[in-house]
């Protein structure tokens, strides 16, 4: 896998230059995304994979292992017999799993629009989501996240997953842009927001855990119009991994200026060759937006 180490170093010598032009009063959340060379199929993929119940602990029927670094981090994958089934073309992740009774696996299925028909444990299970996010046009997006009992959301390449490279990277995100872990029924959600550029594919990786009880998890995300869309329809795709990996990394990085519109400022490509030998190809926007003051 390459490694690229040059962003955070060209982003500080583009932002240098364009001091005198621009008025930058601070730097949104940028994300990192890919141009896949080939077709690809809409929806996101989904894993489920077993939650046991802790049957050793004396004070709770629940474990806790959802909280660690190695479950975050491909602990869940093997945890209690592992990956048990699959689903594809998922364009809405909206659960509301109510249960009435609590520390005792409940059998049942998931909501129609997860594409799932087996029986499965719905008290205690994980499920993970992929996908590539592909904006329609350039702008500020944002992310909203409702989750009971946890949810980690990791967005752009390196952080959810490698461009072009899912099955190898997927398992070990390098971040986690939004954790929601549900502490009573008014405090379980968060959101998160990017500057994104139209045309671009972004990793994005949704790990959730039901440990007992009610299930709930809601995504959805806000357009650069203000429009707040919870079914991901054209907007989730699937690609091949490639040997080569992708051959464009987009990074989008935003300012705020004095003018009265939003564009963007400059498109700069860069060719980097990783730890690996290979030749990639980045590319750095400048997105400049009013400055509210």
């Amino acid at each position: 896998m390459t490694v690229f180490s040059s962003f955070r170093s060209i982003h500080a010598r583009l932002f240098t230059s364009f001091l005198f032009s621009t008025v930058i009063v601070r730097t949104a959340n940028a994300a990192e995304g890919c141009k896949p060379q080939s077709v690809g199929t809409q929806g996101f993929d989904m894993s489920l994979y077993h939650y046991p119940f802790d049957d050793a602990s004396s004070s709770s029927c629940y474990s806790n292992y959802y909280q660690s670094s190695e479950f975050q981090h491909g602990g869940y994958e093997t945890f209690g017999g592992g990956l048990f089934g699959t689903a594809t073309d998922i364009d809405d992740v909206t659960l509301d799993l109510k249960l009435n009774v609590h520390c005792k696996e409940v059998m049942g299925g998931l909501p129609e629009n997860f594409h799932y028909g087996d029986t499965m444990s719905v008290s205690n299970f994980t499920m993970l989501l992929t996908g590539y996010f592909y904006a329609q046009e350039s702008g500020h997006y944002t992310f909203n996240l409702v989750a009971d009992d946890l949810a980690y959301l990791s967005f752009g390449a390196g952080n959810a997953f490698e461009c072009c490279d899912e099955e190898g990277t997927v398992s070990d995100p390098e971040a986690f842009d939004l954790i929601v872990i549900w502490k009573a029924d008014n405090n379980m959600s968060g959101s998160v927001s990017y500057n994104l550029e139209a045309g671009v594919y972004y990793p994005i990786r949704l790990l959730y855990a039901n440990r007992d009880y009610h299930g709930t998890l809601e995504l959805s995300f806000e357009d650069p119009h203000g429009d707040v869309h919870t079914n991901f329809d054209d907007h989730i795709y699937q690609f091949k991994d490639e040997p080569e990996g992708c051959p464009n990394n987009i990074h989008t990085s935003t300012t705020q200026w004095t003018g009265s519109f939003t564009s963007t400022f400059s498109t700069t490509v860069y060719t980097t060759t990783g730890s690996d030998g290979h030749a990639t190809t980045e590319t750095l926007y400048i997105v400049e937006t009013p400055d509210p003051n």
